[in-house]
């Protein structure tokens, strides 16, 4: 079954909002390196982007998230997060109406400086 990209959050606040089981799923399968942020705004958004730009951002944190269906609705979600030494990605798919999360990117970044 084919599935097309139908939106990209870039503010986890409106991910969460929609999507808070499928951030949920993609936690759970982390164990602690990353908790969804319900807190959000563009005020802490702006604190993380210069600890990341700096190196001082030591846990992971939302990046992004973008959302596909098909014709049946939801159908995935890949969710990226960085941190100062990191950049993992998550994909959550519904498989039979359960939602199965998995680590489909996992790479070190380069030390700024």
């Amino acid at each position: 079954m084919s599935e097309y990209l139908k939106r990209v959050y870039h503010k986890e606040e409106e991910f969460l909002d929609a999507f808070f089981e499928t951030a949920r799923s993609a936690s759970l399968l982390l164990s602690g390196e990353w908790e969804p942020n319900y807190w959000c705004n563009d005020k802490i958004r702006h604190h993380t982007q210069s600890l990341l730009s700096t190196g001082g951002l030591r846990i992971l944190t939302f990046d992004s998230a973008s959302v596909y269906q098909d014709k049946k609705g939801f159908s995935s979600a890949e969710i990226v997060l960085k941190s100062s030494v990191s950049i993992v990605t998550v994909r959550v798919k519904k498989t039979n109406g359960t939602l199965i999360a998995e680590k489909i990117a996992d790479q070190k970044r380069l030390p700024i400086g």
